[in-house]
């Protein structure tokens, strides 16, 4: 699997890619994802992962 933090990506690329994605293209969103995969799992573990108790 190809590493896609090594690729130098632009918003305007993602602005198209999230245009597909919305218009149902499959792996468009799935490059979205992959592109973002680490922002995501960390958005949400920071959301969901339980805080100790003080």
């Amino acid at each position: 699997m190809e590493n896609p933090f090594q690729l130098n990506y632009t918003d305007q690329m993602d602005t198209d890619l999230v245009k597909l994605a919305i218009s149902g293209d499959k792996k468009a969103l799935q490059n979205l994802i992959i592109r973002h995969q680490v922002f995501i799992y960390n958005l949400a573990h920071s959301h969901l992962a339980p805080r100790p108790v003080p």
